[in-house]
Order: structure tokens, then C-alpha cells, then sequence
């Protein structure tokens, strides 16, 4: 958590959360993009809002929908080190 203070007083807070993404689409952390990760996403796609990179939010931006399926599908079949 950061607060910064403007010169003229005010002051904002920010929290910020870094997430290490080993192999992007492994959503099961299993090390491999595959059938296991595609059907979680899947069984999560539509998700408006409040999802999470194991939902299948790939992109960060709260929604599990076509960008992050087209994410997931360019990553298909990947083994992760």
C-alpha cells in the first residue's frame, strides 16, 4: 500500500498486487497449457466482473471473456519450466 501527497495536501492511496505468471494459460498450475485449463476457463467465460487469473482472467481486467480466451488459445499446448 502507497500514499502519496500532492502539494496542495491531498493524499491518495493506492494498493498495488504483483502477480509472477510462470506459463501464461496454465490456470491450474499443473505445468502445461492444456484441456484442464481451457475447460476452466470455459465453465468461468461470461464472468462480468471479480474474476480471477484461475477463473481464466488472463488480461487482469476483472472479466473472463474473448480476449482472454484468444490469450489462452495462443498458449495452447505450451509445457512450462
Amino acid at each position: 500500500t502507497f500514499q502519496v501527497h500532492s502539494a496542495a495536501g491531498s493524499s491518495n492511496v493506492a494498493t498495488v498486487t504483483l502477480m509472477y505468471i510462470s506459463c501464461i494459460g496454465d490456470l491450474n498450475d499443473d505445468g502445461v497449457v492444456d484441456l484442464s485449463d481451457l475447460a476452466e476457463l470455459l465453465a468461468h467465460y461470461g464472468m462480468p466482473s471479480e474474476a480471477e487469473y484461475e477463473d481464466g482472467d488472463l488480461d487482469g481486467d476483472g472479466d473472463v471473456d474473448l480476449s482472454d480466451l484468444a490469450e489462452l488459445l495462443g498458449h495452447y499446448g505450451n509445457v512450462c519450466y
